[in-house]
């Protein structure tokens, strides 16, 4: 049986993973349907397809007027998305746990990167991180290994190279394909928080990965005081 064992650093995907304003996200984008003529989404439609980051998932749905439509989306999505931002019982946990044994931590989230930092900050969790990445920080947005390498680097700690990727331990922990997909991409352990909220098809994992699942936050949080710190 695989087991993990004490990482180098670990990363987050924020939405869905430490924080939670996923209704405030469909509200804004449905809006944003609303103003273009397109039908909206139900919630169970937008955990299915909102996969990628507005600079990548905009241009494919609102064609020309997708920049108008990203204005749209964030001006709605700003007005709202600290009041209505909450947390799992075990973020801030976690967090502290990694920062207590010395262990780096960072986000990395398709959310815009603005927005991104203003909700760490708010959450108290700014001391604890060595590194907040957000869309559009990086070159690419996840899936892509891009960001994840950036917060590496903001770290100080150099990313994977193909050849070293076996004989790291760096933690990735997200809820999405795109969180496994970005791990993989950049030579990280895909931690896959299960939620309420996901859909996530273990079929898809090729027979070659190693993932690592953990049924919520706090089931995570007790195999690490358990078994790894």
């Amino acid at each position: 049986m695989d087991i993990l064992t004490k990482p180098e650093a670990v990363l987050f995907d924020w939405d869905n993973t430490l924080a939670d304003n996923w209704g405030l996200i469909i509200k804004s984008l449905n809006s944003t349907f609303e103003k273009f003529g397109h039908e909206i989404w139900s919630e169970e439609e937008a955990d299915l397809k909102i996969n990628k980051s507005a600079r990548d998932l905009f241009p494919e749905i609102f064609s020309e007027n997708s920049e108008e439509a990203i204005k749209h989306f964030y001006d709605f999505f700003e007005e709202n998305h600290i009041n209505e931002l909450d947390f799992f019982p075990e973020t801030k946990k976690i967090i502290e746990l990694l920062y207590s044994n010395n262990t780096p931590a960072g986000i990395v989230s398709n959310k815009r990167g603005d927005l991104l930092r203003k909700e760490v900050e708010h959450s108290q969790l700014s001391p604890f991180l060595q590194s907040v990445v957000g869309a559009n920080d990086a070159e690419f947005d996840k899936p892509h290994r891009a960001p994840l390498d950036y917060a590496l680097v903001e770290m100080r700690i150099d990313p994977v190279s193909k050849e070293g990727a076996k004989s790291r331990s760096l933690w990735y922990v997200g809820d999405s394909h795109t969180d496994l997909e970005a791990a993989l991409h950049a030579g990280f352990i895909p931690v896959i928080i299960r939620t309420k909220r996901g859909t996530f098809d273990t079929n898809r994992i090729k027979s070659t990965s190693k993932v690592f699942f953990f049924d919520g936050l706090g089931q995570f949080y007790s195999y690490c005081t358990k078994n790894i710190f």
